[in-house]
């Protein structure tokens, strides 16, 4: 079996020579880039317990492209578009959302064979706040690979993406809160302020804070894509840390 960096490399040539050719239909996005990620993952697209294109919870229900099953239940649903195609549409992602609902599954991915958006239907807040991470092939770097690690058959079976997500959710709202506390700065804050300057009135404290632009990074020893401030630098990371709160925000 080929190891997910070979794959990914592989694919990514396909996607790039897609590109200068006619489009990929769905069927082909399928089976000549989904397909062989899934077997780089650990999944084995012919063994019926481990994935079921096409799953139905009941006969009437609409089908979902694949289902990933550890121990014969469904614990991911993949739903693939043709090559190219608008994932932002919100449809799919409600086409999703509603199969996860049906079968009680709760991590779902739609993916055009380059872009793939993680979501955790069972998140108690709106669609786009449901969205975990999203990598594409095309963009090479260690969060391609770690973030694709997560759907792997032995990390989906240990909950690895579980952890993460609490983590991230939790990390998410108290960012927002921080930086929100920054864009309109209330009284506590700017007494805070003046109390380790002395000499500021609150006036000047209020006018600072209203220029200031504040990206927050959560390290954590997780896996996880580089910090601001070490993409601008050009260093690696000595740990892996979380994305920018404003980060995950515009990639939804």
């Amino acid at each position: 079996m080929r190891s997910l960096e070979d794959t990914l490399g592989q694919v990514r040539q396909r996607i790039l020579r897609a590109r200068s050719r006619r489009p990929v239909n769905e069927q082909n996005t399928k089976a000549a880039l989904v397909e062989p990620i899934l077997r780089a993952l650990g999944w084995n697209p012919e063994d019926l317990e481990e994935v079921e294109r096409e799953f139905k919870v009941k006969r009437r229900d609409k089908p979902v492209d694949y289902a990933l099953l550890v121990l014969r239940t469904p614990r991911l649903f993949i739903e693939a578009k043709a090559l190219g195609q608008n994932l932002d549409d919100r449809r799919w992602a409600n086409q999703i959302m509603g199969y996860a609902a049906v079968a009680g599954v709760q991590w779902v991915v739609l993916t055009d064979g380059n872009e793939y958006r993680i979501f955790n239907s069972h998140a108690t807040v709106a669609i786009d706040k449901k969205l975990f991470r999203t990598i594409r092939i095309v963009d090479e770097g260690s969060f391609v690979v770690e973030t694709l690690s997560l759907l792997s058959k032995q990390q989906l079976t240990e909950n690895r993406i579980d952890v993460l997500w609490k983590a991230y959710f939790v990390d998410r709202q108290v960012g927002s809160a921080v930086e929100e506390l920054f864009a309109e700065p209330g009284s506590s804050l700017v007494r805070l302020v003046r109390k380790q300057t002395g000499d500021l009135s609150p006036k000047e404290i209020r006018a600072s804070l209203g220029r200031a632009e504040l990206h927050l990074d959560f390290p954590v020893k997780t896996m996880a894509g580089p910090t601001s401030r070490q993409r601008r630098s050009g260093k690696k990371p000595d740990i892996a840390r979380r994305r920018p709160m404003s980060e995950y925000r515009s990639s939804s």
